[in-house]
């Protein structure tokens, strides 16, 4: 099991639209890919907008595919936002910001980072825009899927139930038509007037405001570090009806086996730190209790491109760079390997919840799976702290 089919570049629940939306796909075709976790919701699809988005503010996470021919790099995913922003602005939705759905899910910390900007920016709505890669009758074939709906400020973006405008398409600008529509039928104010005409695009948010070390703390030795556990899929007790949340919660329920598996790994993994450490259940909203607790500092990943990971831990980003170096210690020296910017990476730091402090590391240890990062840092930390 590894957990980067949980948090791939394409949101499972948009690729269970694209394949329940169609009844000859659910019926006859041999759909795959359908194994991405993070963007499971349980929403109450239909055709119905929500009931401000033609007066307030709204956000836009996309998704694409990767690249193609075996990468897992990401694809242009402005492209898909330039071409969808002239039907949102047609139809008065007023999307004041474009943002990569692996960036603000990289992990809880950075997602509850840019839901505090969205709430002080009054977002009322979010739009998932993705572009989604299946197979039909062992045949590749690409759909488009839109969702409308609103944005409850928290963590988990969306609420169980609430009502979300929904359709998918080959074709981009069908469902821009399709959207148009129930937008010139909705029965609410009509106030977005003062659209821009190009989207603005972010890659970054203000994710800490502490120090930040390119080192270790000196203090592992008798500080107890909390290790933040994968977090299971919650599952409703009574999900909204039809066949697409029927579906949703039969894979949330297996994903979620698989997550028990990865945390029994990590803990298995995490014997081979020389320190005090405890796997730990973590909220943002409660990080400053866990000092109460006797943890004085947290170990976490966070998931996304190598430069996208870079740009939210505050690193430099080099534009000209086409591939990041990885330093493997091993025997006593080290082992180098590139990984393409673009491609999704795993990399762990620590923070401390006594003053907030960030420590990355001496070393750019980011990998491909969360076990090879985790394992490059600990080595790492050891070789620093010379055991």
């Amino acid at each position: 099991m590894k957990i980067p089919s949980m948090k791939k570049l394409i949101p499972f629940l948009l690729v269970m639209l694209a394949f329940l939306a169609t009844p000859a796909l659910a019926q006859d075709d041999d759909i795959d890919n359908l194994n991405a976790a993070t963007g499971i919701r349980f929403l109450n699809f239909g055709n119905q907008l929500p009931d401000d988005a033609l007066s307030s503010r709204s956000v836009v996470l996309v998704s694409v595919p990767p690249v193609g021919n075996g990468s897992s790099e990401r694809g242009d995913w402005k492209s898909l936002a330039k071409e969808a922003h002239k039907g949102l602005k047609k139809a008065g939705i007023d999307a004041v910001g474009y943002f990569y759905y692996d960036d603000v899910m990289a992990n809880e910390d950075v997602t509850a980072a840019f839901v505090q900007e969205w709430r002080s920016r009054r977002i009322s709505n979010i739009v998932f825009l993705s572009k989604v890669e299946l197979k039909i009758k062992k045949k590749p074939s690409l759909r488009n899927v839109v969702v409308v709906t609103s944005f409850n400020g928290k963590l988990s973006l969306t609420k169980d139930g609430q009502l979300a405008w929904m359709d998918q398409n080959k074709d981009l600008a069908a469902i821009m038509k399709k959207l148009g529509k129930a937008a010139a039928r909705a029965d609410q104010p009509k106030e977005n007037n003062l659209i821009n005409d190009q989207p603005e695009f972010f890659e970054d948010v203000e994710l800490f405001k502490a120090k930040r070390y390119t080192s270790y703390s000196i203090n592992l030795k008798s500080d107890k570090i909390g290790v933040v556990k994968f977090r299971k899929i919650p599952v409703p007790a009574s999900p909204p009806g039809g066949m697409i949340n029927k579906n949703l919660v039969k894979q949330a329920k297996e994903i979620n086996a698989q997550i028990d598996k990865a945390n029994d790994e990590l803990g298995r993994l995490m014997k081979q730190y020389p320190f005090k450490y405890e796997l730990i259940d973590y909220d943002p909203a409660k990080f400053k209790d866990l000092r109460k607790q006797g943890i004085l500092m947290i170990l976490e990943p966070i998931y996304s491109s190598g430069h996208s990971v870079q740009r939210l831990l505050n690193y430099e980003v080099d534009l000209s760079e086409t591939e990041l170096i990885t330093v493997k210690p091993k025997d006593g020296g080290a082992v180098f390997r590139t990984i393409p910017v673009n491609a999704p990476v795993y990399k762990w730091y620590m923070r401390s919840t006594v003053n907030d402090a960030i420590y990355l590391g001496e070393q750019w240890d980011a990998d491909e799976t969360w076990q090879e990062a985790l394992i490059n840092h600990i080595n790492n930390l050891k070789k620093a702290y010379k055991l």
